[in-house]
């Protein structure tokens, strides 16, 4: 049976907007190519220990990252930009070891004629799906595949889209979120969202939901996941209970779900 529950109206909610908004990158990406003619690609491949560090940052432009089984990482950046000078103004630097990986811009966009300009980036990663995954300043959509690692999203001007995680930290999103939550959770925590918040549970997933400081609609489309109000928000069991998943200060609709 369908289940939802209306949410009053949070004088914090437009705040939300703000924060999002702000924290993503500071150039202005156009959502096509045109009149980009300087173009410039990256393409690489290293060997990541299981663990290590994975770091994207401050791109502008759609960021997808797929994952597999083995120590193969590849990175394929395509950049461009309006003239040769402004694509070096904003130009991607990758950084790699065993033990990290990180993909920032150069420090030429501090310069004074670097400061309005157009330019872009759309980034693929292949990437260990055990390594730890930390994405923050794009602006664009960010897609992730299934994680074992640890998930961290923050500053992105676009949807966030992850396959399936155990353990994600989710915040500043201006584009709501898409998550599944894995059988094997550990600790899920999305905050200061603007758009849907979808989180779909993997059978077999126990965990105790809490969503607080929600301005939308909060609804659980299984059967098995009861939505109960509280004096501080709503809370769900999935399963048995267990791993924490909490939901709080978003702008939009939360929606529960099993696969």
């Amino acid at each position: 049976m369908l289940k939802t529950i209306a949410i009053s109206s949070l004088s914090a909610a437009c705040a939300i907007l703000c924060a999002t908004a702000g924290s993503a990158a500071g150039e202005r990406a156009r959502d096509t190519w045109e009149g980009l003619s300087a173009r410039e690609n990256i393409d690489r491949v290293f060997d990541l220990d299981s663990t290590a560090t994975v770091k994207i940052s401050g791109l502008a432009g759609h960021v997808s990252v797929e994952t597999g089984s083995g120590s193969r990482a590849e990175v394929h950046i395509v950049s461009a930009a309006g003239t040769e000078a402004e694509l070096s103004c904003f130009r991607p630097v990758v950084t790699a070891s065993a033990a990290s990986l990180a993909i920032a811009p150069s420090d030429n966009r501090d310069r004074r004629e670097c400061r309005n300009i157009r330019a872009r980036q759309e980034a693929r990663l292949i990437l260990p799906r055990t390594v730890r995954l930390h994405v923050s300043g794009v602006a664009g959509r960010v897609d992730v595949g299934a994680m074992e690692g640890s998930v961290r999203l923050e500053g992105i001007a676009g949807r966030a889209h992850i396959a399936s995680a155990r353990s994600a930290e989710i915040s500043s999103i201006a584009g709501g979120v898409t998550l599944n939550v894995a059988s094997t959770a550990r600790d899920i925590r999305v905050s200061s969202t603007a758009g849907s918040v979808d989180l779909g549970f993997a059978q077999g997933a126990n965990a105790d939901v809490s969503v607080d400081s929600t301005l939308g609609r909060v609804t659980s489309l299984s059967p098995d996941i009861r939505l109960v109000r509280n004096n501080s928000g709503y809370r769900a069991r999935v399963g048995s209970g267990g791993a924490p998943v909490r939901i709080t200060s978003t702008l939009g609709p939360v929606r529960l779900r099993r696969p």
